[in-house]
């Protein structure tokens, strides 16, 4: 199946608009509030409840840190650069 011209230049186009906007949307974390989603089974109804949760109280984790703060299995982190 032979693409017409225009298709491919607007796949090119939303590609690249894509691979700009992702930086700006991935720099937003990481200063005050983070937030998640929590996932939890219900047994009584048999399902997956999954709420957003939001957390202000985490350690920053960047490419210079060389070891964990405290416990690596207590509190939160965050994944920054």
């Amino acid at each position: 199946m032979k693409q017409r011209p225009w298709r491919r230049a607007l796949s090119l186009a939303l590609a690249f608009a894509l691979i700009f906007a992702m930086p700006c949307v991935t720099c937003v974390y990481a200063d005050g509030e983070v937030n998640y989603v929590k996932r939890e089974w219900n047994e009584s109804t048999q399902v997956v409840d999954s709420s957003v949760q939001s957390v202000t109280n985490y350690t920053v984790i960047g490419e210079n840190t060389a070891t964990w703060d405290g416990s690596t299995n207590t509190g939160w982190y965050v994944v920054k650069d």
